[in-house]
């Protein structure tokens, strides 16, 4: 008796890497870095909109000593001062 032939799997599509530009500035796919900037460098999106709301994390800045490394706190819990 022979086993009944599976059915074959349809091949995954392929990327296509041209659909959408990396260098249009308007693209979606847009890549901008020290190695490629923006063309022209003051490029803004016809459609970008400010929104009128209240800031969910508004910048908060304290007074006091430093927690950073090197403080006291930080040397407690290591035992050790840090390398400078």
């Amino acid at each position: 008796m022979t086993s009944p032939a599976e059915p074959p799997t349809p091949a995954a599509p392929a990327f296509d890497k041209s659909a959408m530009s990396i260098d249009d500035p308007a693209s979606l796919w847009v890549v901008s870095d020290k190695l490629r900037p923006l063309s022209p460098i003051d490029y803004v999106p016809s459609d970008l909109v400010t929104i009128d709301v209240a800031s969910q994390n508004p910048p908060v800045f304290r007074r006091g000593r430093r927690r950073g490394p090197g403080s006291s706190r930080s040397r407690a819990r290591t035992g050790r001062t840090p390398r400078r």
